[in-house]
């Protein structure tokens, strides 16, 4: 099966990093503490286009560089592409689609990360949004998703296996899966597809 997955979220804890440094970043420069804390990225929050650059110059690219893989996935991610299943990494990190210098530093951070942390995958695509397109590009069979907006179109076309987040709780879809870890997925996906 040809499998995609997102990073942020599903193969990091990005939610866990968000809330400890936008906080801190809040207290830093004197702001206000976002109102909601479980939002994803900045969608729900009273942060403007320039606050949320001004928070991305000094923390997102620490971010990008050392969060740790959540548990689990590298091993997880091993086993599956030596059952034969093909592993495609789809991503609409920030500012990874673009064609410019800022854009080609995160391709480069995002597979230098992939490379030293040992992240088994076949291919690496880069995204913006809505990333559907893109996403029905790969021709994937399942697909591995965090973000609300992108779940919803998701499991129009295929089935969809939501990794559990703060900010996605609460939403429930036809065609969609929750899961809680990457051991959790697997069983899942063995359970439903009875590949082994």
């Amino acid at each position: 099966m040809r499998i995609g997955i997102d990073i942020d979220g599903c193969l990091t804890n990005e939610d866990d990093y968000r809330l400890a440094y936008v906080y801190k970043y809040c207290l830093e420069k004197g702001i206000q503490r976002p109102d909601e804390p479980y939002w994803y990225e900045f969608k729900a929050s009273f942060w403007n286009h320039e606050l949320e650059e001004d928070y991305r110059k000094y923390y997102h690219e620490n971010y990008m560089k050392h969060i740790e893989p959540r548990y689990g996935a590298k091993e997880v991610l091993a086993k599956l592409q030596e059952e034969g299943h093909e592993i495609i990494l789809i991503t609409g990190r920030y500012p990874g689609f673009e064609d410019s210098e800022r854009g080609k530093r995160c391709r480069d951070i995002t597979e230098e990360w992939l490379r030293v942390n040992e992240i088994p995958h076949d291919s690496l695509v880069f995204t913006s949004f809505p990333k559907i397109q893109y996403i029905c590009d790969q021709r994937v069979d399942i697909m591995v998703e965090d973000f609300d907006e992108t779940l919803k179109d998701c499991v129009k076309h295929f089935p969809t296996f939501c990794y559990d987040n703060r900010y996605n709780m609460g939403l429930e879809l036809e065609n969609m899966t929750r899961f809680y870890s990457w051991y959790d997925f697997y069983g899942l996906f063995h359970q439903m597809y009875d590949t082994k």
